[in-house]
């Protein structure tokens, strides 16, 4: 099977495990992964990176409905440590990716919220993207904290994206 046959068939794995567990999932993940192609596409990543971004994507929030249960809540310490045994699990027997792929896989579902794991780990597009989303489904929010989080930003694709629907 190739990655990209794999990726199709892992979005809809966790689709499908959103539709059981938790349904409101489903649109921030898909807005994520357009993001993904967004900003991988405006600075040219190639299409196995995009795959293997877009395979990370998918599966970036599959802790939340298990931090929902388990502790109440979806802090981000919370999900990403479900998050992570979800995906090591999910994995596990999976021969289309490298044993590599899939510890970095579960390493980006594990730290998706931390900048620096961003960049150390090479998934910036997510990152970006994530946030990018997060910003767009908060109701409130002020003028500084805006400012702050374009900060955060780390390709220039997403801090181009960023200002564009925030700040101008």
């Amino acid at each position: 099977m190739t990655k990209k046959l794999f990726k199709e068939k892992w979005i809809k794995r966790i689709f499908d495990y959103y539709k059981k567990l938790d349904p409101s999932q489903i649109p921030h993940t898909q807005s994520v992964i357009e993001y993904t192609i967004k900003i991988c596409d405006a600075i040219n990543v190639d299409e196995e990176r995009t795959n293997k971004l877009l395979i990370a994507a998918a599966a970036h929030d599959i802790g939340c409905p298990i931090s929902k249960k388990k502790y109440g809540d979806t802090s981000p310490d919370h999900q990403q440590t479900e998050g992570r045994l979800i995906v090591q699990q999910w994995l596990q027997d999976e021969t289309t990716l490298t044993t590599f792929e899939k510890e970095w896989v579960a390493q980006v579902v594990g730290t998706h919220h931390q900048r620096p794991s961003a960049i150390e780990f090479h998934f910036e597009e997510l990152f970006d993207a994530d946030l990018i989303v997060n910003t767009l489904e908060e109701e409130k929010i002020s003028q500084k904290r805006l400012t702050d989080r374009e900060s955060r930003m780390i390709t220039a694709a997403g801090k181009q994206f960023y200002r564009h629907l925030f700040l101008e």
